[in-house]
Formats: C-alpha cells, sequence, structure tokens
C-alpha cells in the first residue's frame, strides 16, 4: 500500500530543500527529472510526484512492512501553507493560551522534520508528526533539556490529537505542541489568494519571523526526560528556580528603590518650595524693617519738634508767670483806694503796665 505525503525533499545547490507536492506539480525542468526524497534522513528513500491536481501528494511503496497507528488528516491550502512557512525559520516564540506565563518561551530551531514518522514502542509502527523540530536552545533554557532537545508540533485542524498517539509520543519522551493556523495567517492567505503558493509562504515567513509574533497553543501531553538529558535539566531548573527568586527579590527592590526615589523626588520639591517661600519671607523681614526704620526716624523726629514745641511753651508761660507775679507784687503794694479802682475799671493796671514800660526804657537808657 502506498504511502502518502504533502511534503517531500529536493536537492537544490547541494542541499535538501523542503517542497510541497502542489509545488512539484507546477516545478518544470527541462533538463533533468527532479529527484523528490521522504526526508533528510541518512536512509531517506525515493518519493513520486502524483500528478492528481486536486489531491496533490507524494507517495512511495515501502519494502518493509510500515502500519501507521494514526488516521492521515485532510490538509487544507492553509494548513499546508502555514506548515511549510513554520518549517523554514530559525526562531519562533509559543505560549500555552490555557495557562499565565510571564514571557512566552522562545524556540531556536536547529531544524524542522515535516511529515516526521515516529516509530512507536511496537515495532514497525508508526506515528506521523506534522512537524518534528529539532531545537539548538530554548529560554527558558531547561526546557530544552526537559523536552529532549525536541518538541512536536501538531496543526489542529478539526479534531485534537488522539489521547493514544499522545500518550505514546510521552513514552518515547516527544512533547507535543498543538497550534491552529493563526489568524494573521488566514487572513493573509485570504487577502492574496491569486499568489502562487511559493508567494505565500515567504510572506507567512515574514509574518512569522516577527518580534511580536506568538504562537499560541497548547502542550497536550507531558514528558519523560531521557536520561541523557535528566542531570542536566534539573540542574539547569535549579538554577531557574534561585535566577526567578532573584529576580523577583531584584524587582522587590526595585521598587522599594522607585517609591524612595518618587519620596525623595517630593521631598526635593517641597524643599525647593520651602527656598523659595524662605526666599521672600526674608525679602518681606527687610522690607518690614525698611519701613520700622523710618517709622522710628519719624517717629524720633516727632518726639524732638514736640519737645522742642513744650518747651517754647513751657518758656512763655514761665514769662507769663513771671509777669504775673511781678504784678501781684505791684498790686500788693496799692493803697486800699487803688486796689478798689483797679477792680472797678482796670486803669491802675494800665498805669502799672506803664510803670513798667517807664522803668524798662529808663534802664535801657
Amino acid at each position: 500500500m502506498a504511502v502518502q505525503k504533502a511534503f517531500a525533499y529536493l536537492f537544490v545547490d547541494g542541499t535538501l530543500q523542503l517542497i510541497s507536492a502542489v509545488e512539484a506539480i507546477e516545478r518544470k525542468s527541462d533538463t533533468e527529472k527532479s529527484i523528490y526524497y521522504d526526508s533528510k534522513g541518512k536512509y531517506k528513500r525515493r518519493v513520486f510526484v502524483s500528478r492528481n491536481k486536486k489531491t496533490p501528494s507524494f507517495h512511495y511503496y515501502p519494502t518493509e512492512k510500515v502500519e501507521f497507528l494514526d488516521k492521515p488528516k485532510k490538509m487544507t491550502r492553509e494548513h499546508r501553507l502555514f506548515q511549510e512557512g513554520l518549517s523554514k525559520i530559525g526562531k519562533i516564540k509559543i505560549a500555552p493560551y490555557n495557562q499565565k506565563v510571564e514571557r512566552p518561551i522562545t524556540l531556536y530551531i536547529k531544524e524542522c522534520h515535516v511529515e516526521y514518522m515516529v516509530e512507536a514502542l511496537e515495532k514497525e509502527k508508526y506515528f506521523r508528526i506534522d512537524i518534528l523540530v529539532q531545537l539548538n536552545g530554548t529560554f527558558p533554557y531547561s526546557l530544552f533539556y526537559g523536552w529532549n532537545s525536541c518538541l512536536a508540533i501538531e496543526v489542529k485542524v478539526t479534531h485534537k490529537v488522539d489521547e493514544f498517539k499522545t500518550a505514546q509520543l510521552e513514552k518515547i519522551g516527544a512533547r507535543v505542541f498543538e497550534v491552529k493556523v493563526p489568524k494573521k495567517i488566514k487572513e493573509l492567505i485570504k487577502e492574496y489568494n491569486y499568489y502562487s503558493d511559493r508567494e505565500l509562504v515567504t510572506c507567512i515567513v515574514g509574518e512569522l519571523k516577527k518580534e511580536s509574533t506568538i504562537l499560541y497553543g497548547e502542550f497536550i501531553n507531558q514528558t519523560n526526560v531521557l536520561e541523557e538529558f535528566e542531570e542536566r535539566y534539573i540542574k539547569m531548573a535549579n538554577f531557574e528556580r534561585e535566577i526567578n527568586q532573584l529576580e523577583k527579590h531584584k524587582n522587590k527592590i526595585q521598587s522599594e528603590l522607585t517609591e524612595l526615589a518618587t519620596q525623595l523626588t517630593l521631598y526635593q520639591e517641597k524643599k525647593e518650595q520651602l527656598s523659595v517661600t524662605y526666599i521672600e519671607l526674608q525679602e518681606k523681614m527687610q522690607s518690614c524693617n525698611s519701613e520700622l526704620d523710618r517709622l522710628h526716624t519719624e517717629l524720633e523726629e516727632a518726639k524732638k519738634a514736640d519737645k522742642d514745641e513744650y518747651k517754647t511753651k513751657a518758656d512763655n508761660l514761665k514769662k507769663e508767670n513771671d509777669n504775673v507775679k511781678q504784678q501781684l507784687q505791684k498790686i500788693k503794694s496799692f493803697s486800699v483806694f487803688d486796689r478798689l479802682k483797679f477792680l472797678f475799671d482796670g486803669e491802675i493796671i494800665d498805669q502799672i503796665v506803664e510803670g513798667e514800660h517807664f522803668e524798662s526804657d529808663h534802664k535801657s537808657y
């Protein structure tokens, strides 16, 4: 019974490159007939192109007994183009959509094997994997060892991978990540439907290579770490756990430092405000001192003026008092008749005053 495949490998410039059955049918070679192989492995076998354009495929007739434990799934154009594009990139980010993760997992890809045949625990029985990714590394680093340096990617079409297949893959150490064709890729294929498959694959590769691209899916099985990776996986996982704890502690300290920096900034702003207020108060105080000095000067001048005026008035009063005393002394020397006359008509006062003037003039003379 013939084994059918949607992809094969062709030598191009000395290296095996993935090619789809659609592209193989469209390909024309006038010089020599193209030879296709089922894989890039040491024991690759030749496959042939089926010329049926409705269901393009490669096929071969195995010499040994081959039994597949999984059923072949229908491959839409979206599925096929996405699978081919995914096999041509060197790095991709993935994340489980049903789990919370701080950052996506980064896969550093060494090589991709499309439609990979995995031998089951039973001899001569196989599973097909859409893409088996051989890894150069991962982030977090421990996953490279925890996944035995590879990851199986299944493109979900209508039904999930059956449990028997996932259990078998788990036992042989293959972790399976199931993804749907991303919405962006579907829209891209729909928008440029008139492009050839090769042009569309180029567009898909460009989209997948974007730093912002993350493939969301689901890990549908666990994995048994093989003995050759176990020790390094445990060490690396412990290192990462310690690093995560240190990073959390560092982030906590950083948060506290940020809070202190904020408080310091507020303190500096308040200090500047207080400095401005202090300077303003100093200026007001200087203004008040100047005003006080002016008022003190005016007060002293007013006091001096009042003192001089008071002295003048006092001197005048003293003179008047002395005059009155002199007049009283003269009145005392009057006879009774002169006193009565003084009381009734005041002529005697005039005489006294005239007498004083006469004496004063006489003294002056």
